[in-house]
């Protein structure tokens, strides 16, 4: 990534954020990776982070 858009370490690391709601229920959140590089306007950053939103919906689903 740094080779691809070096402004882009404002953007790293990612965050998943995980709450308990008011009933006990514990929910994900995070902005999926193919949107950081959005403001950037860098094709080569795109693709690099576009191999990252499976390995998040991995995470939160229970899959390394």
């Amino acid at each position: 990534m740094w080779k691809a858009e070096l402004d882009v370490w404002v953007e790293i690391p990612a965050h998943i954020h995980v709450h308990e709601t008011s009933d006990g229920r514990v929910q994900a959140r995070y902005r999926e990776p193919s949107e950081t590089p959005a403001p950037y306007e860098n094709d080569a950053l795109s693709e690099i982070v576009a191999e990252l939103d499976p390995v998040f919906a991995g995470i939160l689903e229970g899959r390394r």
